[in-house]
C-alpha cells in the first residue's frame, strides 16, 4: 500500500527542494574581481612589451650611421692619396660595423628580459585563474554537499513518516496489517504443491486426496489476490495460475482415459487459468507452452494454429529452451510438414535446457518423435530438402530409436510413451517402415526392462506387434 494516500489529515508534506544555483545574483559581484584581474595584468604586461619595443627601435633608427662604402672612399679620394689614408677608410667602416653589433646585442639582451618578463606574466595569471577554479569548485562542492544533506534529511522524514504510516494502519486495521506477507507467505505455500513435471495421467491418479483437497482450497485464495495490487510478485502468482491450468489440464486427461468422459469443464478452466497466467506475466514462457500443449493434446481436433502461436510467443522469450520446439515439431507433424517438424527436432537436441532447466529425461520423446518425422518424410523422399532417399531417411529413423532406448534413457519411458511407439509401429503408424525393415533391431528396443512401463501392458503389445508382423510377412 502507498503510505502517501493514508496521510493524517492537515500533516505537513516535505517540500519540494530547491535547487540554488552556484553562481547566484547575490554572489556575482565577490567572483567578478578573481575573474577580470588576470586579463588586466597581461593586458598589462603586453602594453609594457610593446612600448618597450617601440622605445628601442626609435633609438636604434636615430643611432643607425651608415658606414661608406669602398667604392664612396675611392671616389672621395684622388689618385696621389696613400695606403695610410685607406687604412684610416678600413678602421671607420670597422668601427660602424662594430657599433652595429653592439647595438644588436643591446637589442637582443632587451627582447630576452621582455620575454622572461612576459613568461613571468603568464605564470602569474595561470596561478590567479587556477585559484579563481578551485574557489569557484569549492563554492559548487558546497552547495551540492548542502543539497545532500537536504536531500538526506527529507528521506530520513519521508522513511519516518512511511513508518508511522504503517503502524498507523495495522492499528487502525489489523486484518491487513500484514497482507503482504501473509500473501508471500500462500504463494510460497501454493508453489510448493504445484510443480508438476510431465504431462502424463499417472500424475493425476497418484495425488494423494489431501493433496488434490489443498489444491482446490488455495484455488478458492487466489481467487481473492484480484482484489491486490500484484505487481510486486506477479512472477509468483502467475505461476500460480500456471499451476492450476496443469491441475485441470492433467484431470482432463485422467477422465478422459479412465472415465471417458468429455470434460469440458475441465478444459475451460484450465484454458482460463493458463490465460491468466500469461496475463499477470506476460513473460511467463512456461506458461505459454503449455498453453500450446493444451491446443495440441487436450483440444479435439489440435488448435494447431493457437499452438503454433503460443510456441513462438515462448521461444521470443526464451529461444534456449527444447520444450518449445518440441510443441512446434508436433504442431508442423500433424500439419504434414515432417521435414520442418524435424528441423525443429533437431535443433531442440542441439541445446540443454528442457524448458527452465536441464533435464535429460525428455531426450527420449526427442528421439523419439524425429523418428517418426523422418519415416512419414521417407513415404516422399522428393519433399526432403536434403535430398536424402527413401533407405537413407528409414536408417537415421533406425539410429534415433536406439537413442531413444538407450541405457540412459530406459529409466525415464512410462507406459503411456512405450504403447505410443508400439502403436506407431503398427500397420499405418509413423514407425512402420523401419519396423518392417529392421524387425531384428525394433523388437529387442521394446522388449527391454522399463522401470516405469506396466509389464502385463508391454508383454501385450509386444504379442500384437509380433502378430502383425508376422502376417505382414
Amino acid at each position: 500500500m502507498s503510505p502517501a494516500k493514508h496521510s493524517p489529515p492537515g500533516a505537513m508534506q516535505p517540500a519540494e527542494p530547491q535547487y540554488r544555483a552556484p553562481y547566484a545574483a547575490g554572489n556575482s559581484s565577490g567572483r567578478l574581481f578573481p575573474t577580470v584581474l588576470p586579463m588586466l595584468v597581461l593586458a598589462f604586461f603586453i602594453a609594457c612589451t610593446a612600448f618597450f619595443v617601440f622605445i628601442v627601435g626609435v633609438a636604434a633608427w636615430h643611432e643607425y650611421h651608415r658606414a661608406p662604402t669602398l667604392s664612396e672612399v675611392e671616389k672621395s679620394t684622388n689618385a696621389k692619396e696613400n695606403a695610410k689614408e685607406k687604412e684610416e677608410v678600413l678602421n671607420v667602416k670597422i668601427d660602424a660595423y662594430n657599433k652595429r653589433a653592439e647595438d644588436l646585442e643591446k637589442l637582443t639582451a632587451l627582447l630576452t628580459g621582455l620575454s622572461v618578463l612576459y613568461a613571468l606574466a603568464l605564470g602569474v595569471t595561470s596561478y590567479i585563474g587556477l585559484q579563481n577554479s578551485l574557489q569557484q569548485a569549492k563554492a559548487i562542492g558546497d552547495d551540492l554537499e548542502a543539497l545532500r544533506a537536504k536531500a538526506v534529511k527529507q528521506l530520513d522524514d519521508a522513511e519516518s513518516k512511511a513508518t508511522e504510516v504503517v503502524h498507523q494502519i495495522r492499528d487502525e486495521f489489523p486484518l491487513f496489517g500484514y497482507v503482504d506477507a501473509n500473501l508471500r507467505r500462500i504463494t510460497r505455500d501454493f508453489l510448493r504443491i504445484m510443480p508438476f513435471k510431465g504431462w502424463s495421467d499417472q500424475i493425476y491418479a497418484n495425488l494423494k486426496p489431501q493433496t488434490t483437497e489443498e489444491i482446490l482450497y488455495y484455488e478458492k485464495t487466489a481467487a481473492s489476490l484480484e482484489f491486490f495490487d500484484l505487481q510486486s510478485f506477479r512472477t509468483e502468482v502467475s505461476r500460480i495460475y500456471q499451476g492450476l491450468g496443469v491441475f485441470y489440464a492433467l484431470k482432463c486427461q485422467h477422465q478422459r482415459k479412465v472415465f471417458n468422459l468429455d470434460s469440458s469443464q475441465e478444459i475451460g478452466r484450465s484454458k482460463f487459468y493458463l490465460d491468466r497466467a500469461t496475463k499477470t506475466d506476460p513473460e511467463n514462457f512456461a506458461a505459454w507452452n503449455d498453453c500450446a500443449w493444451v491446443a495440441l493434446v487436450l483440444d479435439s481436433p489440435p488448435s494447431l494454429a493457437q499452438a503454433h502461436q503460443f510456441s513462438l510467443a515462448s521461444l521470443r522469450i526464451d529461444d534456449k529452451q527444447q520444450r518449445a520446439e518440441y510443441n512446434l515439431s508436433v504442431s508442423e507433424h500433424l500439419s504434414g510438414n515432417f521435414s520442418l517438424a524435424e528441423d525443429r527436432l533437431t535443433r531442440a537436441l542441439t541445446l540443454k535446457k528442457w524448458e527452465e532447466e536441464e533435464y535429460i529425461g525428455r531426450a527420449h520423446n526427442l528421439y523419439y518423435n524425429r523418428a517418426c518425422a523422418r519415416c512419414r518424410l521417407s513415404q516422399n523422399p522428393a519433399s526432403d530438402p536434403k535430398g536424402r532417399s527413401a533407405e537413407a531417411l528409414v536408417d537415421e529413423a533406425l539410429e534415433d530409436l536406439k537413442a531413444a532406448f538407450g541405457p540412459d534413457q530406459l529409466e525415464y519411458w512410462d507406459t503411456d510413451d512405450w504403447k505410443s511407439v508400439a502403436g506407431d509401429c503398427l500397420k499405418g503408424g509413423d514407425l512402420e517402415l523401419v519396423t518392417r525393415k529392421h524387425r531384428e533391431l525394433v523388437i529387442p528396443l521394446l522388449s527391454q526392462h522399463f522401470r516405469k512401463v506396466d509389464p502385463e501392458a508391454r508383454k501385450k503389445g509386444l504379442v500384437q506387434l509380433e502378430q502383425y508382423l508376422s502376417g505382414a510377412s
